[in-house]
C-alpha cells in the first residue's frame, strides 16, 4: 500500500487524518489498504468489511459484528459534526520505538446490559514503562466510573462476555502472558490464567471461550465458567 499513501494524503492530509482518528501513522493503516482496493476496483459490489478478529468470530459463530471504533485516543466525537464531546488525557511513558497510550480498540458496552453506558479503555505504559491501566468511562459524559491497574501493560483489546441476564464481564490478555477476567461493571478482578508468553493480538470470543494466540507461537482456548 506504500504507493497510494501520497495519493491519500493529497486528498486528506495526514494532519487531518490524525485530528479525526488519533491514529499514529503506519503504512498498513486501513485507510491506505481500502484506498488501494478502491482504485483497483476490488470494492465493487462489496457490502461488508471485517477486521481479522471480527472475521474469525464470523467464521466461528456466524455472527457478523464490528467494533464501534478503532480510535486510539480517549474521547468521544460527534460523528455528524466532528465536535469533540469529551476527551481525557493520560500521561504515558515510552521507550525507543515503542510508544505508550491506547494501542487497542476500546470496549463499548452492549445495549441492554449492566455496562451499556460504559466505554472501557486499556492504556499501556501507565504510570511506568511496563505497567498499564484499565479505565471505564461514562460514554456520554466522559466521567470516570472506575480505574484499575492491570499489572503489566496490554496491547490486546479488552473483550466482553455476557450472561443471558445481561451481566457483563471483561477479559484482557497482557504482555506478561496473563489473561485476566474482570467484572466489567466494577473493575473487580475475578480470575487469571498465565499462558507463559507475551500476548499482543486481541482474542476472539465464542460464547464463554477465548481463543488467543501468543508470541510463543501457541494458540489457546480459555474457557470461563
Amino acid at each position: 500500500t506504500e504507493a497510494v499513501i501520497p495519493q491519500v494524503h493529497e486528498k486528506f492530509p495526514f494532519a487531518k487524518l490524525y485530528e479525526h482518528t488519533g491514529c499514529q501513522f503506519q503504512p498498513f493503516n486501513s485507510v491506505y489498504q481500502f484506498y488501494d482496493d478502491l482504485i483497483r476496483g476490488r470494492l465493487e459490489n462489496v457490502t461488508d468489511a471485517l477486521m481479522i478478529p471480527e472475521y474469525l468470530m464470523y467464521k466461528l459463530s456466524g455472527v457478523k459484528a464490528r467494533e464501534y471504533t478503532n480510535a486510539t485516543t480517549m474521547g468521544m466525537i460527534n460523528a455528524q459534526t466532528g465536535e469533540i464531546v469529551w476527551e481525557r488525557p493520560f500521561d504515558c511513558t515510552t521507550i525507543k520505538d515503542l510508544s505508550g497510550g491506547v494501542q487497542s480498540t476500546p470496549l463499548l458496552g452492549k445495549e441492554g446490559t449492566d455496562i451499556e453506558k460504559m466505554v472501557i479503555y486499556s492504556i499501556a505504559r501507565v504510570p511506568s514503562n511496563y505497567k498499564g491501566v484499565l479505565v471505564a468511562f461514562d460514554r456520554e459524559t466522559g466521567e470516570t466510573i472506575w480505574e484499575i491497574s492491570t499489572g503489566n501493560y496490554a496491547w490486546s483489546s479488552p473483550v466482553s462476555l455476557y450472561t443471558t441476564e445481561g451481566k457483563g464481564y471483561l477479559a484482557l490478555p497482557t504482555a506478561s502472558g496473563k489473561v485476566w477476567l474482570y467484572d466489567a461493571a466494577t473493575g473487580e478482578a475475578l480470575a487469571s490464567e498465565n499462558l507463559g508468553s507475551n500476548i499482543e493480538a486481541s482474542p476472539v470470543v465464542y460464547e464463554n471461550t477465548l481463543v488467543i494466540g501468543t508470541r510463543g507461537q501457541q494458540i489457546y482456548g480459555v474457557k470461563f465458567k
